[in-house]
């Protein structure tokens, strides 16, 4: 499959989750070194982005070693985060937004056909969760 002409791949997921930090790629880079450019628990590495992390949808729960790609798509000049964890990597999130100082959409989409099927979006603005939509398919 080629993934060079879509924006969001949805025949791969029934679920996912990313981010928009309303920032530079070199702020976000920045903010991560600052944090963890001395944890050994942590290692930072720059590759080509692939939706790789996860087939169908993230694992539940927090027992997996966290993942995230950062990267610029070319029909913005947002930077998206996307990550192995079926929250998105809130709590990263809401940090991110707060030690950038910018403003953050989280978004939380799932396929139509999906039973209980839910999307969300959320803004954040420096740390801070301003609003919150959510929308539901009524299976009746």
């Amino acid at each position: 499959m080629d993934l060079n002409d879509n924006i969001i791949p949805t025949t791969l997921f029934t679920y996912y989750t990313f981010s928009c930090f309303n920032c530079n790629f070199d702020d976000i880079i920045h903010a991560l070194d600052s944090e963890y450019a001395t944890n050994d628990k942590w290692k930072m590495q720059q590759k080509p982005f692939a939706f790789d992390l996860y087939e169908g949808e993230p694992r539940p729960g927090g027992a997996h070693f966290p993942k995230a790609y950062f990267y610029v798509p070319k029909v913005s000049s947002c930077c998206v985060m996307f990550s192995n964890y079926a929250d998105g990597l809130a709590t990263m999130a809401y940090w991110m937004s707060r030690k950038v100082q910018c403003p953050c959409y989280n978004f939380r989409i799932t396929n139509a056909d999906t039973p209980c099927s839910i999307n969300s979006l959320e803004y954040i603005s420096c740390g801070e969760l301003l609003r919150i939509v959510y929308a539901m398919q009524d299976p009746q």
